[in-house]
């Protein structure tokens, strides 16, 4: 009878790509450029591209997405951060401010409706074509 010989390897959290020949899914964390982005350990998706699923993520705001460790995110998510918001407190909500021509100045920060940094928990599935709304997402 024979016995199954232990591997003696250990899991590396910084492995891009955990499946060994399938570049369909990486570990989240080594693959990581924007500062403003944060992941934990062994955190994966299902796509070759973490950060195109991070949308209006600007600087000016100073938000952040932090994800922590062993989570699971499904293809097609999306993450739509603050820089998404439009002032609600003035008489239109429309970005003249951003746009060519208009020559205004931009609203105080205190004016927007950011509602500060995305954090995701440890441990958290988000299923396929999920996009984050709530901001925050605990297990």
């Amino acid at each position: 009878m024979n016995e199954a010989t232990p591997s003696l390897s250990l899991p590396n959290p910084n492995t891009i790509h955990p499946i060994a020949g399938y570049e369909n899914e990486i570990y989240v964390k080594p693959t990581i450029k924007n500062p403003s982005i944060a992941v934990g350990d062994f955190t994966y998706i299902a796509d070759r591209d973490f950060e195109s699923h991070v949308t209006h993520l600007y600087e000016w705001n100073g938000d952040r997405l932090i994800i922590g460790k062993f989570c699971q995110i499904a293809s097609g998510v999306e993450f739509v951060m603050n820089g998404a918001n439009h002032q609600m407190n003035a008489v239109s909500t429309f970005p003249f401010y951003t746009l060519e021509g208009w020559n205004m100045k931009p609203p105080a920060k205190s004016d927007l409706p950011l509602k500060g940094d995305t954090v995701i928990g440890n441990d958290v599935w988000i299923g396929q074509n999920a996009g984050d709304s709530s901001r925050r997402a605990y297990r």
